[in-house]
């Protein structure tokens, strides 16, 4: 019995530590939580940290899944809140530079457009805002992303090739053969990123 309890504390135990070394979902990170508390180990501070966070920082640009853009995003929104719109812009830029392996990373041009509106930066605003209509067009499935032999396209409702400036940077971030299945018009989809939108219409009403 006594051997019994040893070996299931040492494995309690193993997987507490296993908790430290990877970055869970929001999910995963309370059962890490609790296997840690069993095993009377406190919270790795950068672990406790990220969930305090998403407590007082509840946006839908929220990954729930890496730590790094949930922090940045997350001091941008305070650095708006505080007035301090430059440093919102650094940290809003450094997260969309962070890579994420199953979606595109594009859900923070609306609030990167209002930082730079509110810097004075009128011009890279509205060329930013721009990138957020057209980013949530392709989202929600009103745009494409059309796969050939020469590459990607990305096409308008009336699937026309859009060339513009401001596509550029869209389409490298959000055309390709991972991105492209994240996207669509079901209504689990659109009720989804419907917060998304609302972030980008408010920036619009401000930004012009």
């Amino acid at each position: 019995m006594n051997f019994m309890r040893l070996r299931w504390h040492q494995g309690l135990a193993a997987y507490a530590r296993s908790v430290r070394r990877q970055a869970f979902s929001k999910s995963a990170r309370v059962v890490g939580a609790i296997a840690l508390l069993a095993v009377g180990l406190p919270l790795p501070g950068a672990e406790a940290q990220v969930v305090q966070q998403e407590e007082s920082c509840d946006v839908p640009e929220l990954s729930r899944e890496y730590p790094q853009y949930d922090t940045l995003v997350c001091e941008g929104v305070t650095a708006m809140a505080t007035g301090e719109f430059q440093a919102a812009i650094n940290y809003f830029e450094r997260a969309m530079d962070v890579r994420f392996h199953e979606y595109p990373n594009f859900q923070l041009f609306s609030r990167l457009a209002l930082a730079y509106w509110r810097a004075g930066h009128v011009e890279t605003a509205l060329t930013t805002l721009e990138k957020a209509r057209l980013s949530l067009n392709l989202l929600i499935g009103v745009y494409t992303c059309l796969e050939t032999d020469q590459g990607f396209q990305f096409l308008d409702d009336r699937g026309v090739e859009i060339n513009r400036p401001e596509a550029v940077e869209v389409k490298r971030r959000m055309c390709d053969a991972i991105a492209i299945d994240y996207y669509g018009t079901s209504l689990y989809s659109i009720v989804r990123h419907a917060k998304l939108v609302q972030v980008y219409l408010e920036a619009r009403d401000v930004v012009h």
